[in-house]
């Protein structure tokens, strides 16, 4: 009996509580349905509903502004509550607003939330790839979780760090990648953690061979083991005047598309030496942007042409948050193109 007169207790607080939410509710969406009556009301009865609408010639003559810049600005910047402009708490609502930037901040950089120095110490050069590792997870303590990170160095080298959160943590540099080698972009497979995707080579220096790469290196034993699966030297052509092959990856996604991992690749072409004339390429024969649904084992590349059928030069690849494809464009080791954006809804053919 009595547990059946506290089950009946709790569904009469849960209704109450219920109706209580219900009447909350209720209440916020009149006031604002009243405040949004209000404000029409205010614009429609403007003092400046008749001058905003006249002529320049008519403005000049009754000695107001030419245009109406004035009278749609205190329109625009009118307080629903009070029919006007509310200049006098700007200063309020900035510090306001100031004050929530604060709390809510993703990025350090002050004395509430500095910069960390987390090295490496002993390498040069930029840093361009940088990924926590998915697979550093259920240890001992929950505050262990997601500290291992890989990181790329355009200096050459993929390093790890086994725990980034301490300052004493050292980074190795870890083997299958060479370590001269550029590493520009480092990505995990959305399906299957264990399968990591390496990019070397950025061909933003032009005449700068010091950041030639190799293609795409791929991991299966989450970032034990690495082998090159795509890119390299291939010959010759032209004469001898380009060196084909892929030498660059600029960017790499892997899109999950109803449980298959799809990868998409960025490979431009860039200049290989200091010379004018003639211009000697790298990868001039392969670049553009390409796609693997079998793990990076093949590749096809998409049809993103210049009009005279030339390849244009991918730069950088994004996926938004319905799951569609961006590509931003660069020019060429000839300054052609770049400045394009393309973007595909099905993963199979883009538009402009």
């Amino acid at each position: 009996m009595k547990r059946k007169l506290l089950v009946i207790t709790m569904l009469v607080v849960i209704s109450l509580a219920a109706v209580l939410i219900v009447k909350s509710n209720s209440d916020k969406n009149k006031a604002i349905e009243e405040l949004r009556e209000q404000h029409a009301s205010y614009l429609k009865n403007s003092p400046f509903k008749e001058t905003q609408h006249l002529s320049r010639t008519e403005r000049k003559t009754m000695g107001l502004p030419p245009n109406a810049y004035n009278e749609q600005l205190w329109e625009l910047t009118m307080d629903p509550s009070t029919g006007r402009p509310m200049p006098e708490l700007a200063l309020t609502t900035q510090e306001e607003l100031r004050a929530q930037r604060m709390a809510l901040r993703g990025v350090g950089g002050d004395s509430s939330n500095p910069w960390i120095d987390r090295g490496p110490n002993d390498q040069g050069g930029r840093t361009r790839g940088i990924m926590f590792d998915p697979n550093d997870i259920n240890n001992a303590n929950p505050a262990d979780d997601y500290t291992r990170v890989f990181s790329g160095g355009v200096s050459g080298g993929l390093w790890v760090n086994d725990d980034i959160t301490d300052v004493n943590s050292s980074w190795n540099l870890v083997p299958g990648v060479q370590e001269n080698i550029a590493v520009t972009v480092i990505v995990a497979d959305p399906n299957d953690s264990n399968k990591m995707y390496v990019g070397s080579g950025e061909p933003y220096l032009g005449a700068d061979g010091a950041v030639i790469g190799r293609g795409v290196y791929r991991s299966l034993d989450g970032g034990v083991t690495w082998d090159n699966i795509i890119g390299g030297y291939t010959g010759v052509s032209n004469g001898g005047q380009d060196v084909d092959g892929i030498f660059y990856v600029s960017d790499i996604v892997a899109r999950n598309n109803d449980g298959v991992t799809e990868l998409y690749a960025a490979f431009p072409s860039g200049r290989y030496v200091e010379a004018s004339s003639p211009i000697n390429t790298l990868g001039a024969d392969s670049r553009g942007l390409y796609k693997s649904v079998d793990d990076g084992d093949t590749w096809t590349r998409f049809d993103i042409q210049f009009f005279n059928g030339t390849y244009q030069n991918p730069n950088d690849i994004e996926i938004d948050a319905n799951n569609n494809i961006w590509l931003t464009t660069t020019v060429n080791e000839f300054n052609q193109g770049g400045g394009d954006i393309w973007s595909s809804t099905d993963g199979n053919t883009f538009s402009l």
